[in-house]
C-alpha cells in the first residue's frame, strides 16, 4: 500500500495478522452524496418538462386537464402532470410492508491516502474484546395493557383489543360507589384487588389509602411488566499496541503513527470574525483486519470515530535511541462506530 506508515516495519514479514486504519473522505462522501441528490432532481425535471407550470395549471381544474391552455401545454406535459397530481393526491395504501435495510453504504467509502494523510497498518493485537449488547426497558402494561395485549394475542384487532381491556378494566372495578359502601371482607382476596384499585385512582385520597389496603389485606396489584425492545447501543472498542523500534527508519515510523492518530482525533475549529464558533467533526476511520492479505471473517467494523488516544513512552526502560526518539512507545485507540449495527451486518461478517 502506497503512503503507509507501517510497524513492525523492519521485519513485517513475521507476523501476518494485521489491522489496518484508514482515514474517511468526508469531502467526497458529501459531494457524492450532492451529486445524487442533483441527479435524482434533474431526472425529474427531464421526465416532466414545464411541470411547474402545468401543475399550478391543474390545480385551478381538480376535475381534469381541460382548464390548461393547449396552446402552453402539450398533450404528453398534460399527461404527465395528470399523473403526478394523482401520485400526490392518492392516500397511501392501508397495508405497508418492510423491507430490509441494505447496508452497502457501509461497506465502501473513500478514504484519503497521501503523504499528509497515510494509511497505517500495526500489528493485529492480541486478547482485544469486542462487546455485542442490544437494550431493553421495563414496560408496566398496567390493568388496562394487559387486557389490550390479551385481546390481541387472541387475535382481535388493536381498536377492538384496546376497547376490550379498558371494559375488562372497568367491570373488574365493579360498582365503585356499592364497594365504599359495604364492608371490605379481608379474606376475599379479588375484593382487595378492586378495593386497592379504587383507592389507587381516587384522587382525594390517593396512594395513601392504596397503601393502607395492600398492608391490611396482603395483596398487591400485579403492574404486568414487561421486557421491551428499545434499542441498539453504538458499539465501543479498543486497540492497544507497543512498538519498540529497532532502527533509527523505524522509530520515526512510529513516531509518525502516533501524530497521525493524535491529529485525527480533534476537530477543525471553525473561526468566523476572528472567533471561534464551533467544530468540523473528525474524520472517521475505515478498519480492516487482515491475515497474510485476506480480510478476517467475522472481525469487521463499521465506519468509526476515533474517541481517545492513550499513549506513554519508555515503557520498558528510561533511555533513549541516539537522535532522541522513545526506546518504546505504546499507544491505546479507542474508537466508536458512527452508526449501531443489525442482523443484516452481522450476516455480512461485522
Amino acid at each position: 500500500m502506497a503512503n503507509t506508515l507501517r510497524y513492525p516495519n523492519d521485519d513485517p514479514g513475521d507476523y501476518k495478522g494485521t489491522i489496518v486504519f484508514k482515514v474517511v473522505d468526508e469531502e467526497a462522501v458529501k459531494e457524492a452524496a450532492q451529486a445524487k441528490i442533483q441527479a435524482g432532481i434533474a431526472k425529474v425535471k427531464a421526465s416532466a418538462p414545464n411541470s411547474e407550470r402545468v401543475l399550478h395549471e391543474l390545480a385551478q381544474n381538480k376535475d381534469g386537464a381541460d382548464g390548461l391552455d393547449p396552446k402552453l401545454s402539450s398533450a404528453a406535459e398534460i399527461a404527465v402532470a395528470k399523473k403526478q397530481r394523482e401520485a400526490f393526491s392518492t392516500p397511501p395504501p392501508k397495508s405497508q410492508t418492510t423491507q430490509a435495510t441494505s447496508i452497502l453504504s457501509d461497506t465502501f467509502l473513500p478514504t484519503k491516502n497521501s503523504s499528509v494523510c497515510p494509511y497505517v497498518s500495526l500489528y493485529l493485537p492480541t486478547a482485544f474484546q469486542l462487546q455485542d449488547a442490544v437494550q431493553f426497558e421495563n414496560f408496566e402494561l398496567g390493568l388496562i395493557g394487559g387486557g389490550i395485549e390479551k385481546g390481541l394475542q387472541e387475535g382481535a384487532s388493536v381498536g377492538a383489543a384496546a376497547i376490550g381491556g379498558i371494559k375488562k378494566n372497568f367491570e373488574a372495578l365493579g360498582d365503585i360507589g356499592a364497594l365504599a359502601g359495604t364492608a371490605l371482607n379481608l379474606n376475599n382476596e379479588a375484593a382487595s384487588l378492586i378495593a386497592a384499585n379504587v383507592a389507587s385512582k381516587a384522587k382525594s385520597i390517593g396512594s395513601p389509602a392504596a397503601g393502607a389496603i395492600r398492608s391490611v389485606t396482603g395483596v398487591q396489584l400485579n403492574p404486568n411488566t414487561r421486557a421491551l425492545f428499545k434499542s441498539v447501543p453504538l458499539r465501543s472498542f479498543a486497540f492497544t499496541f507497543t512498538m519498540v523500534p529497532t532502527s533509527a527508519v523505524e522509530a520515526q515510523i512510529v513516531k509518525g503513527i502516533v501524530r497521525h492518530f493524535r491529529e485525527e482525533l480533534y476537530p477543525i475549529g471553525l473561526d468566523m470574525a476572528g472567533i471561534n464558533y464551533g467544530y468540523k467533526f473528525p474524520n472517521r476511520f475505515v478498519i480492516e483486519t487482515k491475515y497474510n492479505e485476506q480480510t478476517i471473517a467475522g472481525l469487521k467494523f463499521l465506519p468509526a470515530y476515533l474517541t481517545g488516544v492513550s499513549s506513554t513512552y519508555n515503557t520498558q526502560g528510561m533511555g533513549f535511541h541516539s537522535d532522541g526518539n522513545f526506546t518504546s512507545t505504546a499507544i491505546t485507540l479507542q474508537f466508536t462506530e458512527s452508526k449501531s449495527l443489525m442482523k443484516q451486518h452481522i450476516q455480512a461478517d461485522y
